[in-house]
Protein backbone atom coordinates (compact mmCIF):
# COMPACT_ATOMS: atom_id res chain seq x y z
CA UNK A 1 0.00 0.00 0.00
CA UNK A 2 1.15 3.62 -0.95
CA UNK A 3 0.86 5.96 1.87
CA UNK A 4 1.27 9.90 1.56
CA UNK A 5 4.99 11.34 1.64
CA UNK A 6 5.99 11.44 5.57
CA UNK A 7 3.89 8.50 6.62
CA UNK A 8 5.58 5.34 7.89
CA UNK A 9 3.77 2.16 8.76
CA UNK A 10 5.42 -0.77 10.39
CA UNK A 11 4.42 -4.21 9.54
CA UNK A 12 1.10 -5.78 10.43
CA UNK A 13 -0.41 -2.20 11.71
CA UNK A 14 -4.00 -2.55 12.21
CA UNK A 15 -6.24 0.88 11.57
CA UNK A 16 -9.71 0.29 11.93
CA UNK A 17 -12.66 2.35 10.46
CA UNK A 18 -12.70 6.58 10.50
CA UNK A 19 -8.95 6.59 11.53
CA UNK A 20 -7.24 9.96 10.80
CA UNK A 21 -3.52 10.38 9.44
CA UNK A 22 -3.58 14.06 9.03
CA UNK A 23 -0.14 15.49 8.05
CA UNK A 24 -0.67 19.06 8.05
CA UNK A 25 2.25 20.14 6.05
CA UNK A 26 5.26 18.77 3.73
CA UNK A 27 7.77 18.58 6.14
CA UNK A 28 5.19 16.64 9.04
CA UNK A 29 6.23 12.73 9.59
CA UNK A 30 4.36 10.63 11.36
CA UNK A 31 6.08 6.46 12.17
CA UNK A 32 3.94 3.56 13.23
CA UNK A 33 5.99 0.81 14.66
CA UNK A 34 4.87 -3.16 14.02
CA UNK A 35 1.83 -4.63 15.34
CA UNK A 36 0.34 -1.53 16.44
CA UNK A 37 -3.05 -1.01 16.33
CA UNK A 38 -5.65 2.34 15.85
CA UNK A 39 -9.28 2.20 16.69
CA UNK A 40 -12.27 3.66 15.25
CA UNK A 41 -12.10 7.33 15.17
CA UNK A 42 -8.89 8.05 16.08
CA UNK A 43 -7.23 11.04 14.58
CA UNK A 44 -3.14 11.65 15.12
CA UNK A 45 -2.46 15.09 13.48
CA UNK A 46 0.87 16.09 12.83
CA UNK A 47 2.41 19.14 12.03
CA UNK A 48 6.30 18.16 12.71
CA UNK A 49 6.75 14.65 14.18
CA UNK A 50 4.92 11.71 15.84
CA UNK A 51 6.54 8.82 16.68
CA UNK A 52 4.47 5.72 17.86
CA UNK A 53 6.49 2.63 18.97
CA UNK A 54 5.64 -1.51 18.63
CA UNK A 55 2.76 -3.30 19.93
CA UNK A 56 1.03 -0.27 20.72
CA UNK A 57 -2.83 -0.69 21.80
CA UNK A 58 -4.76 3.12 20.91
CA UNK A 59 -8.62 2.89 21.65
CA UNK A 60 -11.15 4.34 19.70
CA UNK A 61 -11.61 7.92 19.17
CA UNK A 62 -7.84 9.02 20.54
CA UNK A 63 -6.54 12.19 19.55
CA UNK A 64 -2.93 13.20 19.08
CA UNK A 65 -1.34 15.95 18.20
CA UNK A 66 2.30 17.82 18.17
CA UNK A 67 1.19 21.28 17.97
CA UNK A 68 -1.13 24.20 19.16
CA UNK A 69 -2.18 27.21 17.89
CA UNK A 70 -0.61 30.58 19.82
CA UNK A 71 -3.15 32.78 21.51
CA UNK A 72 -2.39 35.82 22.26
CA UNK A 73 -4.49 38.86 22.60
CA UNK A 74 -4.61 41.44 19.80
CA UNK A 75 -4.52 39.58 16.71
CA UNK A 76 -7.34 36.52 15.63
CA UNK A 77 -6.62 33.08 17.02
CA UNK A 78 -6.12 31.91 13.38
CA UNK A 79 -3.57 34.33 11.82
CA UNK A 80 -1.03 33.33 14.72
CA UNK A 81 0.19 30.21 13.64
CA UNK A 82 1.22 26.97 15.51
CA UNK A 83 3.51 26.30 18.14
CA UNK A 84 4.73 22.55 17.64
CA UNK A 85 7.03 19.84 19.33
CA UNK A 86 7.49 16.36 18.61
CA UNK A 87 5.25 13.82 20.34
CA UNK A 88 6.84 10.39 20.90
CA UNK A 89 5.27 7.25 22.29
CA UNK A 90 6.88 3.79 23.40
CA UNK A 91 6.50 -0.13 22.76
CA UNK A 92 4.30 -1.79 24.42
CA UNK A 93 1.70 1.25 25.51
CA UNK A 94 -2.11 1.12 25.93
CA UNK A 95 -3.43 4.55 25.21
CA UNK A 96 -8.18 3.97 26.67
CA UNK A 97 -10.46 5.26 24.46
CA UNK A 98 -11.22 8.88 23.89
CA UNK A 99 -7.35 10.02 25.52
CA UNK A 100 -5.85 13.13 24.24
CA UNK A 101 -2.06 13.18 23.69
CA UNK A 102 -0.64 16.91 23.41
CA UNK A 103 2.32 18.21 21.83
CA UNK A 104 5.77 17.33 23.51
CA UNK A 105 4.81 14.66 25.53
CA UNK A 106 6.82 11.09 25.98
CA UNK A 107 5.06 8.33 26.63
CA UNK A 108 7.73 6.28 28.38
CA UNK A 109 7.72 2.09 27.14
CA UNK A 110 4.35 0.00 29.30
CA UNK A 111 2.85 2.88 30.28
CA UNK A 112 -1.00 3.05 30.52
CA UNK A 113 -3.20 5.82 29.63
CA UNK A 114 -6.88 6.15 30.87
CA UNK A 115 -9.57 6.56 29.04
CA UNK A 116 -10.51 10.24 28.71
CA UNK A 117 -6.95 11.09 30.13
CA UNK A 118 -5.57 14.38 28.52
CA UNK A 119 -2.09 13.58 28.90
CA UNK A 120 0.49 17.35 28.56
CA UNK A 121 3.31 16.13 30.61
CA UNK A 122 5.81 13.27 30.05
CA UNK A 123 4.80 9.95 31.63
CA UNK A 124 7.51 7.84 32.53
CA UNK A 125 7.53 3.88 31.58
CA UNK A 126 4.94 1.48 33.01
CA UNK A 127 3.34 3.95 35.22
CA UNK A 128 -0.85 4.28 34.56
CA UNK A 129 -1.92 7.46 34.23
CA UNK A 130 -5.59 8.87 34.13
CA UNK A 131 -7.81 12.11 34.71
CA UNK A 132 -7.78 15.82 33.18
CA UNK A 133 -4.84 16.86 33.29
CA UNK A 134 -3.69 13.12 33.74
CA UNK A 135 -1.77 12.18 36.53
CA UNK A 136 -0.20 9.05 37.64
CA UNK A 137 -2.19 6.87 39.53
CA UNK A 138 -0.56 3.64 39.82
CA UNK A 139 2.06 1.58 38.21
CA UNK A 140 2.22 -1.68 35.94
Amino acid sequence: MDYPHGIWLGTRVTLEDDVWLKLVNQQAKLNVGGFTFLGRGTELDVSQQVSIGSNVLIAPRVFITDHSHNSRRGLPINQQGCNSQAVSIGNDVWIGTGATILSGVTIGDGAVIGAGAVVRSHVPENEVWAGVPARKIGER
